[in-house]
């Protein structure tokens, strides 16, 4: 652990980027909000930082075996475990945190493993045999970012993207993986990405992006390098997941082409004709085909929450539906089947999960638990279930959010409340498990999540509302949920502070600079401070797609400087908790050198923390430990909550069990 302190030591720390709010049910916002039962005294910070879950998961080609990834040696390593269950084996220990692995459907030999270092995200490829050994190496430059794309069909080659030609550029590259030797597919100066081969392996799809709204899905000859674009570039369109029919024919994807949700579609090759395979009014969010073409499973986001359907293919024009997994209530966060479609391997979070893996049988409709989250000696009890609520905003639009309430004595006074601003910004607050939620409604402190204009899973019009200049409608929505929530009766108004992550940091810092009266308190983690300095800094390959989203340095400076709560600090009040990494690619650690040096230079209250071998996030469980300790103490001072319990070690190998199976 490395880090430079620049303020004083005693109130200052980091939050892990990614925080989700769980929900269960839905409520419309007229009846009395449900609360949690009376619990006894909450478990310590210590045995909270202890959690942790599973995810990543990818099953072995026979089925037997499932990888996934776990921070039980203090970043996430691979593990595999049998996919009956069983107890689980460590299979890398690099020491840095693990980004994906992508068992071959193909050769049960082969691994792709793809790391970080440091947080600077320039993901490197190794090639793993999960019967043992050491990985290999891959890719060799840590100047260079690698993402992996697919295997060939006959298990020989596999598909990647790389900036090592140009920085600022990703191309495509083959790369053999009995020589280790790579070759340039297709150069081209945008973001590409390798996507998955022909079923005769000829042929390589290719997806190019160019803003968060927008991207275009070719084809690309896999001997030639010559390229076709199978989607029109305007108008602007997503399109994801895209998947092979059996017979090489036809494309399955996710598109919101034409229609405001992303939805399954089949696009015919020769025909260059999309048809849409279902009518879903809610977004489709994941697809995933196995390999012999057969088996779709497909995954809905209905409210937050996760709805997966299953297909059969082999019908052709019209699929047919397959029973579904009893899977729990929560967000799935992965998917992978076997070869021909027998097992399928499922990761999920919910509010009472922080992740975990299982395993569908098809053929005998059995779903089995193959990991159980490690709880730190936390009870499962002690954690909520939050609520959805539906309020309206400034100009009548109806807003949602997620909604955490503590225990609460009949007339007692409403509690405080923490709003977590979600990242993004074209993020949403969903049902996975937040242990700065869970901490805090243990507490006595209501936790907020508002879902935004701007925010995913309520369709495109909704997502781009924020766009450019409209930027800082997204903040009055949030606050109009604070001002919404007090009127109700349900939080103390003069008791709210507000914390985010990169862009929702930036949400943290606009709104102390628009609505200074409404908090006590803040932090900020690794957001945004000035969008010109913001986008001059920020890795180059990345700037394109952020100028699509916030504007361009080169016709809108003007709207980019207004919009920066740099140019406003002289309106914060509260005090401000600053985090970030020094290694940051995304939002550049002078983002919030910036807002620290203007607040001292105002004499406002400040606390800062740099560290030093993190990057946009906080991977090191050492890290973590001191972060979310500090932060904790940081918020309640502001929030005037009771004093820490004790701390007392987590008894060893406490965790959830095994549930039914």
């Amino acid at each position: 652990m490395i880090r430079r302190r620049v303020l004083p030591p005693a109130l200052i720390g980091a939050l892990a980027p990614a925080l989700v709010i769980a929900v269960t049910a839905r409520a419309d916002p007229a009846p009395a909000l449900p609360r949690a039962p009376a619990l006894p005294p909450p478990p310590t910070i210590e045995q909270f930082l202890e959690i942790r879950g599973q995810y990543g998961a990818s099953i072995a080609p026979d089925g037997s075996r499932v990888a996934f990834l776990d921070r039980a040696s203090g970043v996430p390593e691979v593990w595999v475990v049998p996919a009956t269950g069983g107890s689980p084996a460590q299979l890398t220990s690099f020491g840095e945190r693990v980004e994906s692995i992508s068992w071959s459907p193909y050769r049960a030999e082969h691994m792709i493993i793809e790391r970080d270092l440091l947080g600077t995200e320039r993901n490197q490829l190794f090639l793993l045999d999960p019967a043992g050994g050491s990985p290999v190496r891959l890719t060799t430059d840590d100047q260079v970012v690698s993402g992996f794309g697919s295997f060939s069909p006959d298990g020989k080659t596999i598909a990647y993207r790389s900036n090592q030609r140009n920085a600022a550029y990703f191309d495509v590259y083959l790369l053999d993986l009995t020589t280790g030797e790579s070759r340039l597919l297709l150069e081209q100066n945008g973001t590409n990405a390798a996507g998955r081969f022909s079923p005769d392996g000829t042929k390589l799809l290719v997806t190019r992006t160019y803003g968060p709204d927008h991207n275009q899905l070719f084809v690309v000859d896999v001997a030639t390098g010559a390229a076709s674009a199978l989607t029109a570039a305007s108008p602007p369109a997503r399109q994801s997941a895209a998947h092979w029919s059996a017979d090489g024919k036809s494309i399955y994807l996710l598109t919101d082409r034409g229609r405001d949700v992303m939805t399954l579609a089949r696009l015919d090759l020769a025909a260059r004709e999309l048809r849409f395979v279902r009518q879903d009014r809610m977004d489709a969010e994941a697809l995933t085909i196995s390999s012999d073409g057969r088996h779709l499973a497909l995954v809905l986001n209905v409210d937050g929450l996760s709805e997966l359907v299953l297909l059969d293919l082999l019908a052709g024009e019209a699929p047919e539906l397959e029973p579904a997994p009893p899977l729990p209530v929560g967000v799935i966060l992965g998917l992978d089947w076997t070869p021909g479609g027998e097992r399928l391997a499922v990761t999920l979070s919910s509010s009472r999960s922080p992740g975990t893996v299982y395993v569908w049988d098809r053929v005998r409709r059995e779903l089995t638990q193959v990991t159980a989250p490690f709880l730190g000696g936390v009870p499962p009890a002690v954690f909520v279930d939050p609520t959805v609520v539906r309020y309206p905003s400034f100009d009548g639009r109806t807003i949602s959010g997620i909604l955490y309430l503590p225990a609460r004595a009949a007339g007692a006074p409403p509690p405080p409340c923490l709003v977590i601003a979600h990242g993004g910004a074209t993020g949403q607050s969903r049902p996975g498990f937040s242990l700065l939620s869970q901490l805090f409604v243990t507490r006595g402190c209501a936790v907020f999540m508002p879902n935004v204009r701007g925010s995913s899973g309520f369709g495109r019009e909704f997502r781009r509302l924020d766009d450019r200049e409209r930027r800082e409608d997204s903040v009055a929505d949030l606050v109009g949920g604070v001002t919404w929530l007090a009127g109700r009766g349900e939080i103390d108004s003069t008791r709210v502070a507000i914390y985010g992550s990169s862009y929702g940091g930036y949400m943290v810092l606009a709104a102390l600079t628009l609505y200074p009266e409404r908090f006590a308190a803040g932090v900020d983690q690794v957001g945004i401070a000035n969008f010109v300095t913001f986008l001059e800094q920020t890795a180059p390959y990345r700037r394109e797609n952020r100028e699509a989203e916030y504007g361009s340095l080169a016709a809108d400076r003007k709207l980019l400087e207004q919009l920066s709560p740099i140019h406003r600090v002289d309106r914060i009040r509260a005090p401000l908790l600053v985090l970030h990494g020094a290694n940051d690619p995304r939002v550049p650690v002078a983002e919030a050198e910036q807002i620290v040096a203007a607040l001292q230079a105002r004499g406002q209250p400040v606390e800062f923390l740099r560290l030093d071998d993190e990057g946009h996030g906080v991977a090191q469980q050492e890290n973590r430990r001191e972060v979310y300790g500090v932060v904790a103490r940081f918020l309640a001072t502001h929030l005037g909550l009771p004093p820490e319990p004790a701390s007392e070690p987590a008894p060893a190998g406490a965790g959830a069990g095994r549930g039914e199976q």
